[in-house]
């Protein structure tokens, strides 16, 4: 299974544990004239004042200080591991020059708030939750013939929006919602063209105990949260590098390709 983005034909290998499901909503997407998912997103701003902080900051601690720790990353290329040097070298940084940032401000308060922003930046594009969908202004939506089987409680690269009528047991019990048996309880009876992608690591979790206490009180089944549909098998440099890249773009768009 790839992830392609449409425009450069960068693709990423991923895993899905939805394989059938998969397929079979690929198959709806492309009946329907919908299998192309586009993102309103960019990281284009946030790239850009990363690099103008580093190349300022750079600027003064190399001229004024004659301290090049920042240097390295006026060209570098973004992907996570970069992004973890980055921070790295920034925290340390302080803890070495304990005074730096009264340096900055006392020389120029614009200093201060560069250096700060290299750190915001790094957590804005590092945490940024894809957000890419099929339709425009109207969900579009195919039949879950699969039923609460798919759905889990993981952390996954890549996932399915919930955009059903109604709320999911999960979130009923969330938001104190005692009304469990009702026709406004939906547990994904409808595929969404809403997909998110997420970088950061994945993981396999259970059910919260409270969660489930409240199903057993309620005589409810435990149903889960999260339609995954797969997470990367590419590196994290590789996977970050590629998004990074292409997010820089305005109205990203991408698609998924079945293997052969």
């Amino acid at each position: 299974m790839k992830l392609v983005f449409e425009k450069t034909g960068d693709a990423l290998g991923f895993e899905s544990p939805n394989q059938d499901l998969l397929e079979y909503f690929l198959t709806q997407c492309k009946n329907s004239n919908r299998s192309v998912f586009k993102s309103t997103q960019s990281l284009k701003e946030d790239c850009l004042e990363l690099f103008d902080c580093i190349h300022t900051v750079d600027n003064f601690l190399t001229s004024k200080l004659k301290i090049n720790v920042f240097s390295k990353y006026r060209e570098a290329q973004l992907n996570q591991i970069t992004l973890n040097h980055l921070h790295e070298d920034w925290v340390k940084f302080q803890l070495k020059y304990d005074k730096i940032s009264l340096i900055l401000e006392s020389k120029q308060p614009e200093l201060l708030h560069k250096f700060r922003w290299i750190n915001e930046a790094i957590h804005n594009i590092e945490t940024l939750s894809y957000d890419f969908r099929n339709y425009d202004n109207h969900v579009w939506q195919c039949l879950n013939p699969y039923g609460t089987s798919v759905l889990d409680f993981n952390q996954y690269n890549i996932t399915m929006e919930f955009n059903n009528l109604g709320r999911s047991s999960f979130n009923k019990w969330n938001v104190y919602d005692k009304n469990l048996k009702d026709k406004d309880t939906n547990d994904f009876s409808m595929l969404s063209g809403q997909i998110f992608v997420k970088l950061t690591r994945p993981y396999t979790q259970s059910a919260p105990y409270g969660y489930k206490t409240w199903c057993k009180d309620n005589d409810y089944p435990v149903i889960g949260k999260t339609l995954g549909i797969g997470n990367f098998t590419n590196t994290i440099d590789i996977v970050s590098e590629v998004f990074y890249r292409n997010m820089q773009n305005e109205g990203c768009t991408i698609f998924f390709e079945l293997p052969a």
